[in-house]
């Protein structure tokens, strides 16, 4: 499996040098706006907007990890080799939890940063980064079953369908539900601190548990679609 981690290193190396880069970068930004003079909730927000966007931007790349393997030969090949559909599944898995691992560390390293020379207590909002994680292995979850079985293209337009599906909800919401509490900046704001405020930190740590054993089964349900056979170009 190691052998096929970093076969996929060599593979999407110029990605992940772009991911790398793109992500230090943007978390390197938050870091250079410690002096400015921020309170702890204007920092901790903008910390938290910070980590949606990179966790949004490694989760768009975790959807092409399966792209260069579709191919009949690759699959007849991984799959008469000794345990070889467990080892490709596992290493696709493996990876994507690296992935989502260096965006969590890269995002972690700028809240210490705060926390250590503009001496506040981030804490609450750290958690949201957790919380972040917690939906992207869900998705993850959902998501590699059917890319598997489907494939990259047809699967990506189930998950276009998905997104669709998920932003129409939001903008009849917005246009027929109840949006007093985001009246305005200050009440979002409210709204968003509300959120974070308590000590939730366990509930984290238990969804973080459940997403891992769901992560898990959907392996496993990955290694069983992964044997039909599939019509790959």
């Amino acid at each position: 499996m190691l052998r096929l981690i970093y076969k996929d290193l060599i593979v999407y190396k110029q990605q992940l040098i772009a991911m790398c880069i793109v992500t230090v970068f943007f978390a390197a930004d938050f870091v250079a706006a410690i002096p400015s003079g921020l309170e702890a909730w204007e920092a901790g927000l903008m910390l938290c907007l910070g980590s949606i966007v990179v966790m949004l931007v490694l989760g768009m790349f975790q959807q092409g990890i399966l792209e260069q393997d579709e191919s009949q030969l690759w699959h007849g090949f991984i799959s008469s080799a000794s345990n070889g559909v467990r080892k490709q599944i596992g290493s696709k898995y493996i990876f994507g939890l690296m992935i989502s691992a260096f965006g969590v560390l890269v995002m972690q390293i700028s809240f210490w940063s705060w926390e250590a020379i503009g001496s506040f207590d981030l804490s609450m909002y750290n958690m949201l980064l957790y919380d972040l994680l917690v939906v992207q292995l869900v998705m993850c979850a959902v998501e590699l079953p059917f890319l598997v079985f489907f494939g990259s293209k047809l699967g990506g337009t189930f998950r276009m369908i998905a997104t669709g599906v998920i932003f129409f909800a939001a903008a009849a919401y917005m246009l027929f539900g109840d949006i007093s509490a985001f009246a305005s900046v200050e009440s979002v704001v409210r709204w968003f601190k509300d959120l974070l405020d308590g000590d939730n930190t366990y509930l984290t740590w238990v969804a973080l548990g459940g997403a891992l054993v769901l992560y898990g089964l959907s392996y496993l349900i990955s290694c069983k679609l992964y044997k039909n056979e599939k019509k790959y170009n």
